[in-house]
């Protein structure tokens, strides 16, 4: 019995959507790119518009849109730098909303998001969304998904990304040159 609750929790808790949280309130927008991605693997492509605000509350708001996909995607990925740190998450309801959309790794290693509903010719993704205090530059995003005729692609495209404040990075060489120290005079 108690084997049956549990996988009733975990079935419930599978099947429990993400409800949409409007985008934080922002004071400016910083910066605006859309990037045409590009197959690694497979075919097809699709442009993501990377925009990021000033929140009002302090920090900055990255947000990302699908468009214009020549194949079917399901998954969106943003990869984080060592050190960056994202606050929070959400998406804008719209015609395409993902069912997670979530930070990976500890610390975060990237941010990642599964849609119900595949990204496709014709059909837009919800706006996704994350705060950070840090400010942005650019690194690697990816798409991935099964095409139309059930072959697997890989899209990767330049997304604007959070980079952590030079004092964390300088605090990580740090570290890393006092383990590489020690390392060699073991």
């Amino acid at each position: 019995m108690k084997k049956l609750m549990v996988s009733l929790a975990v079935i419930a808790f599978c099947a429990m959507s993400l409800q949409a949280v409007a985008l934080p309130a922002f004071s400016s927008q910083v910066q605006q790119i859309t990037t045409t991605f590009s197959p690694v693997y497979g075919t097809g492509s699709a442009e993501v518009t990377s925009t990021v605000y000033a929140a009002t509350a302090g920090g900055y708001i990255y947000a990302y849109e699908i468009k214009n996909a020549t194949n079917t995607f399901s998954w969106y990925s943003v990869a984080l730098l060592p050190g960056a740190v994202v606050t929070g998450t959400g998406f804008d309801a719209g015609v395409n909303d993902p069912t997670s959309w979530t930070t990976v790794g500890s610390p975060a290693t990237s941010v990642e998001g599964l849609f119900a509903v595949q990204v496709a010719p014709g059909l837009d993704s919800s706006v996704v969304w994350f705060t950070s205090p840090d400010g942005p530059t650019r690194d690697l995003g990816s798409l991935t998904g099964l095409g139309n005729k059930g072959t697997f692609n890989y899209l990767e495209g330049g997304i604007l990304t959070p980079i952590p404040e030079p004092m964390t990075m300088v605090l990580l060489g740090a570290g890393w040159l006092a383990l590489r120290t020690c390392g060699r005079k073991r």
